[in-house]
Order: C-alpha cells, then structure tokens, then sequence
C-alpha cells in the first residue's frame, strides 16, 4: 500500500510540474505568421514532450510580460548572451510555449 501511495505522488508531482529549461543562445527571434507573437529559434532543441524543435513561441495575449521578456531576448540576441529559458507544453504548429526567460553567464 505505502508503494502505491509513494509512486502516485511520484506521478502527480512530475505532471503538476511539467515546465522545463534550457540553457542556450539565441539564433532568430521574428514574428508568427498568424500575427499572435514572437517564434525564438534556439542554438540548442529544447526539451519537451511536443516535438524535438529549437523553435519556442511566445503568445502576445497571454504573455503579461511580453515586451520586457521581448527585450530581454532582443538584448541577449544581439549581444550573443546565453539565457535560460524556461517553457512549458506546446503552441501552435508544435512550437514550444514559451513562459519565461532570463540571461545568464
């Protein structure tokens, strides 16, 4: 019983924290087609369970910091900077969805 209870919490804790890192540069950063973000091409694939693609979509409308993350990428882009980007499932046409980034050394 006392191993049931120990791998079901094992279980639901790896769905309930599903968000995943990478640590990488940044290659392109341009617009979706659909006009809804921005697609962020990697140096590196990240992980996920979507696709194996090193393109990560952030969604305007969903997004409550999209122009400071914007520029945070813009910065770290143009200044060839590595960052640490966190994302969590998938977007639109298997891109991976974005949720937050930050630039490291």
């Amino acid at each position: 019983m006392f191993k049931k209870i120990l791998l079901m919490t094992f279980f639901v804790s790896m769905s309930v924290n599903s968000a995943e890192s990478i640590r990488t540069k940044i290659t392109r950063v341009g617009t979706s087609n659909s006009g809804e973000g921005i697609i962020i091409q990697t140096q590196d694939p990240a992980p996920t369970t979507c696709s194996s693609t090193s393109k990560i979509f952030m969604k305007k409308d969903t997004n409550l910091l999209f122009e400071e993350n914007l520029s945070i990428l813009l910065s770290a882009f143009h200044s060839g900077s590595k960052v640490l980007i966190y994302t969590e499932g998938c977007e639109i046409s298997s891109h991976i969805a974005f949720k937050s980034v930050s630039v490291i050394k």
